[in-house]
């Protein structure tokens, strides 16, 4: 699974109807668990940037990714 570091990318936006729409590349679907349908809040902040937030469910995998890196600290594989 890649870290969040390396999920930064460019996307190019799509004519859709009367709108654009942004493509979510598939190693954040992937790494978010993200699907169809699922909604996505939209905000402007104060550095004129679109930030993308979703009501996502990880921890699960954030327990997982905790054991590894714990037991990588203390030398266990």
């Amino acid at each position: 699974m890649p870290s969040s570091a390396n999920l930064k990318t460019s996307v190019k936006l799509l004519k859709c109807g009367n709108s654009l729409v942004v493509s979510v590349p598939a190693s954040i679907v992937s790494f978010l668990g993200l699907k169809a349908g699922d909604v996505a809040k939209v905000r402007l902040d104060r550095k004129a940037k679109i930030v993308y937030s979703f009501k996502i469910q990880r921890q699960l995998s954030l327990i997982k990714m905790k054991t590894k890196s714990h037991s990588r600290a203390h030398g266990k594989k």
